[in-house]
């Protein structure tokens, strides 16, 4: 049986948890972390040399990191719909798993951290670097039409603008 190590409030457990549903695999969880704990015993170490959350038991392999784990779980499980053979379709899968710690995992540490809703977020963030507003906000308007293809840029009126909901007109785009 699977056995997942981690608190549930983590970003990067609750995507192995979200797989592990889509799945529909058999699962144990073990809470550890934060105020559970456990993450500096011997026995956590020997899985997890890093002490860090999530980490997974299937039968005698042990994988942490949670898009390894992703990978791991989508190839043993997911063959078909969630894993393929082909390099070039898996990539496509890859990028977004990549796209989506680098950009969305900086708004979800500080809504944990802080408490914050979405739009608190990036009213922290108006305060902060052009980079971390550029991080944070730019994925809000992903699907708004003409945006296929190019990347946002957060102005100091867009983090502002991004804050209240904006309008489309409200973000500059790089090609």
């Amino acid at each position: 049986m699977l056995t997942v190590w981690g608190r549930k409030s983590s970003f990067n457990v609750q995507k192995v948890m979200w797989l592990v549903g889509e799945l529909g695999i058999t699962h144990e969880h073990m809470p550890a972390g934060g105020d559970f704990g456990g993450l500096d015993t011997p026995a956590f170490l020997a899985m997890n040399p890093h002490g860090h959350v999530p980490v997974i038991r299937d039968g005698d392999v042990v994988v942490w990191e949670s898009h390894a784990i992703l990978r791991y779980l989508a190839a043993a499980y997911g063959q078909g719909r969630f894993w393929t053979d082909s390099p070039a379709e898996r990539s496509q899968a890859d990028r977004w798993m990549d796209w989506s710690q680098a950009s969305l995992g900086t708004v979800a540490r500080l809504g944990v951290k802080r408490r914050l809703s979405f739009a608190g977020r990036c009213r922290w963030l108006a305060g902060t670097s052009v980079r971390s507003r550029n991080r944070a906000c730019h994925c809000r308007r992903r699907s708004e039409p003409g945006a296929a293809g190019r990347r946002r840029v957060a102005t100091s009126a867009s983090a502002a603008t991004c804050s209240s909901g904006g309008s489309p007109g409200s973000w500059r785009f790089l090609r």
